[in-house]
């Protein structure tokens, strides 16, 4: 039975990776992220209710991705191909990518309907292109959910891709897929690295692209991809935007922001590479920031 005034949070312990850096090597650690922020919301005790989903098929994937790609990732060979993400292949990841990559489509049809916030522990892999992975990044569940969301519900969508990097294979997919007319990509990125905005000035230009998106009456539906690698230290950014506090006001004015438009958001986690201890934190942070601008709650944030 529905909670009101929780967020519901889509994991499905099939998809779980933890402690796979000791087959693949340490610095695979991240990978164990949704497991990770699932046990620490049960341990700090949140209010949230919990949702597993059905597993993509492979044929899912092949919506936006080339078919040999697929067949690569699923049985490993080529190995190349099968690898172009940059994770060794691996039995254990290839039984999991059906689960991890339906929890954002999962997410996000639940808030299309109920209106209400979602949170799938996935991470929006936005790097993976068409006819192959890229940086960290075998299947492109966002362009994934979006196409299976166009063709089941006739709706748009914006995803607001606010990790440091480019969403290079987002913009790859909506190229090589056609959907121009249903899916935008608002990928910070872009701005990012292109005119080095740090900090308050970051938080600015995000305000501005958002709101030019939100008004433009296009998206029906966000996915907001909360990345944790624009922290100031993470070793993947080099030279994150923003502090931690920062990043608790970026989630506080998205939020903010798509509230008061009206418009249905599924949140995902995007990167981290700093710790696991600084991807828990943020990531409650954001989970924070979304229950105190929805339900009214005065979770207070932690920046140590």
């Amino acid at each position: 039975m529905s909670e009101p005034n929780t967020i519901k949070v889509f994991y499905h312990p099939a998809g779980a990776l933890d402690k796979i850096q000791e087959a693949i090597g340490d610095i695979y650690f991240f990978l164990g992220k949704p497991k990770a922020i699932f046990e620490a919301l049960q341990k700090e005790g949140f209010n949230f209710q919990h949702r597993t989903f059905q597993p993509f098929t492979w044929k899912d994937f092949e919506l936006c991705h080339d078919p040999g790609y697929v067949e690569a990732v699923r049985t490993g060979s080529p190995r190349e191909l099968a690898e172009s993400c940059a994770i060794p292949w691996n039995e254990r990841i290839v039984a999991a990518l059906p689960y991890i990559t339906a929890s954002l489509y999962a997410s996000t049809v639940d808030a299309i309907t109920t209106g209400e916030p979602t949170m799938s522990l996935s991470s929006g892999f936005h790097h993976a292109k068409y006819a192959m992975g890229g940086s960290l990044c075998p299947f492109n569940d966002l362009n994934i959910a979006a196409e299976k969301i166009h063709r089941e519900h006739s709706l748009r969508g914006l995803i607001l891709d606010c990790d440091y990097h480019i969403g290079n294979g987002t913009d790859d997919i909506i190229s090589a897929c056609n959907q121009w007319e249903y899916l935008h990509n608002l990928s910070m990125g872009y701005f990012f690295s292109r005119l080095c905005v740090m900090h308050n000035e970051y938080l600015l230009l995000l305000k501005e692209k958002l709101s030019k998106e939100l008004n433009s009456g296009f998206p029906q539906y966000v996915i907001y991809k909360a990345a944790a690698d624009v922290f100031e230290k993470d070793p993947m950014a080099k030279r994150g935007p923003l502090s931690l506090k920062e990043i608790a006001k970026r989630d506080e004015m998205v939020f903010s922001m798509i509230k008061e438009a009206g418009i249905p958001v599924a949140i995902c986690l995007g990167g981290g590479y700093y710790s696991m201890e600084a991807n828990i934190l943020i990531h409650l942070n954001t989970f924070k920031a979304c229950s105190n601008t929805y339900f009214n709650t005065e979770h207070s944030y932690n920046f140590i």
